[in-house]
């Protein structure tokens, strides 16, 4: 069984409105997506200086703030050629939707 963790390494609960049991099983399934999946997750990772970050994980998981939000989606314009808005990020509610929105 995997069990979430937050930054620091420590479990964390699911968030609001979200089964725990859910969470496992998206850390799982095949990603999504064009190939840009893995970028925006690297991208975010790297930017909020954590390990690593799954589809299911939310910009909030990791107590993204505004700055970093705009350095996401600065990186992701460079990288991939595409724009993203911080409002992207925010109104997402996992970074498989942030991922959805940009292969549209």
């Amino acid at each position: 069984m995997t069990v979430s963790v937050d930054r620091h390494g420590e479990p964390r609960d699911a968030a609001p409105g979200r089964d725990k049991e859910k969470i496992v099983t998206e850390q799982h399934a095949p990603a999504q997506g064009t190939g840009n999946h893995e970028a925006v997750l690297r991208i975010a990772a790297d930017v909020l200086k954590v390990p690593r970050i799954t589809e299911a994980d939310s910009f909030y998981d990791f107590g993204g703030t505004s700055l970093q939000a705009m350095r996401i989606c600065a990186r992701i314009g460079k990288e991939l050629g595409v724009r993203v808005t911080p409002e992207t990020l925010f109104e997402c509610d996992t970074f498989a939707e942030v991922v959805a929105a940009i292969d549209v």
